[in-house]
């Protein structure tokens, strides 16, 4: 990263390996990656304007997939732009993005493209406002207008090679309404906050023509319960009309700690086709998400819970636990994931049934000793990994040393044994064995 002056900045990163099992079997960097990252952006900072112009190039590492497949994204230009706000609070906002997208080979098995040409943009008109008695509104009128330029798209094979250009005309008007209740007294006080929100947008703004390139994986959950387009990147949108309901609910300054809880829902005034069953949106009512939190400061101790149940008879879509407790010298902390199987439009999301332990130790102002071990708790499944490490670390170096015990499912990858010493210059750069 390479600042030019205040208003330009240019940074890049190149990633690369000569075999696609090497960063696991030697535990390098985030080895769990499904592919590697390389780009070059220049930005630019102007006021309220942002722009930044470059392109990416992806590594495919996945054992069961081409390297033809991955894209070389190049150019891709995004621009941002936010006005001053009037007298009445309202501002406009602007986003824009395009790019080139191409790829050698097996586009057709993901019903992909060979190669897209796109530019999407989004302006909008919001108005923040709070009442005379508390309620807190938000108020969004926005448009997205999209055109894509599409070769040899493989929709189904009885339409393998699809070449066209399309456009899309998305509007959508929304509000939003929370009302924060507050309870106080001597040492605490207590929130309870009902929220709804209504969006309105047309139906079935998700044509066969345009290739689904970003918007594959979707994870329906209490944090994106009240976006307005729950769909991820620019290739879907979440059409319809819908109602967003909820209420949250939280303590503060209790002198045991914090505690919190939510819970919410959907109702899509039109059974929703921009989702599959198994994503909890697909009918009028979707599932009920929320999450449960404790804070005990006095006990070094913190518990979160977030979960995923279906509509109809309250089975669990998703449930995952984590807790953390004990002080800096010996801090303990596990995780319990049990989520479902998720098939969005042309991917899978593998069920997943885990749990894992960690434990932390404080030993001095530099040393640290960690240890963890997680477990596939899936029928006929096992152990994932173990380890243990020793880390070192202060203002101009760092230094681990592990041992580590992995057990794959890859077939590239056997079952195995690493010891792993990383020495850490932190303005040069790691030397890692």
């Amino acid at each position: 990263e390479y600042d030019i002056n205040t208003d330009w900045r240019f940074k890049g990163q190149v990633n690369y390996t000569s075999d696609t099992s090497f960063l696991r079997n030697y535990s390098i960097g985030n080895y769990n990656i499904p592919w590697l990252e390389s780009n070059a952006t220049l930005e630019r900072f102007s006021g309220k304007h942002y722009l930044a112009v470059g392109g990416t190039y992806f590594q495919e590492l996945r054992y069961d997939v081409s390297h033809d497949f991955s894209p070389i994204v190049a150019p891709d230009l995004y621009y941002s732009y936010m006005g001053n706000p009037t007298d009445s609070g309202g501002y406009f906002t602007f986003e824009s993005y395009s790019a080139a997208v191409s790829r050698g080979s097996d586009y057709e098995k993901l019903h992909l493209a060979k190669n897209v040409q796109k530019i999407n943009t989004l302006s909008a008109w919001h108005i923040p406002y709070i009442g005379k008695y508390g309620s807190i509104y938000n108020f969004e009128a926005s448009l997205r207008l999209d055109g894509y330029s599409v070769n040899d798209y493989y929709k189904n094979k009885d339409n393998p090679d699809y070449n066209g250009i399309k456009a899309r005309v998305f509007p959508m008007l929304s509000a939003e309404w929370r009302y924060p209740l507050i309870q106080t007294n001597e040492n605490s006080y207590q929130l309870l906050e009902p929220i709804v929100s209504a969006v309105l947008s047309p139906k079935g703004c998700n044509p066969k023509e345009i290739p689904n390139e970003d918007s594959l994986d979707f994870n329906f959950d209490d944090i994106n319960l009240f976006v307005r387009n729950r769909s991820v990147g620019y290739d879907r949108v979440e059409s319809g009309s819908r109602l967003n309901y909820g209420i949250n609910w939280k303590v503060y300054g209790n002198d045991l700690g914090n505690f919190s809880a939510f819970a919410g829902q959907t109702y899509s005034f039109t059974e929703n086709d921009s989702f599959l069953a198994s994503a909890g949106l697909n009918e009028h009512l979707s599932d009920y998400v929320g999450k449960l939190g404790m804070n005990l400061t006095k006990y070094n101790v913190d518990v979160n819970y977030h979960f995923r149940l279906d509509k109809n008879n309250m089975s669990v879509h998703k449930s995952e636990f984590n807790v953390a407790f004990g002080p800096s010298w010996l801090r303990l902390s596990g995780y319990y994931m049990d989520v479902k199987e998720i098939k969005t439009e042309y991917s899978h999301i593998a069920a997943r049934k885990e749990i894992g332990l960690t434990f932390d130790t404080k030993l001095n102002k530099y040393w640290t000793a960690r240890g963890w071990w997680t477990y596939n708790l899936e029928k006929d499944r096992g152990p994932i990994e173990w380890g243990l490490s020793a880390l070192y670390d202060d203002e101009c170096f760092g230094l681990q040393l592990g041992i580590k015990r992995e057990y794959s499912e890859n077939i590239n990858a056997s079952d195995g044994t690493t010891v792993m010493l990383l020495v850490n210059f932190k303005t040069i750069g790691s030397i890692g064995y």
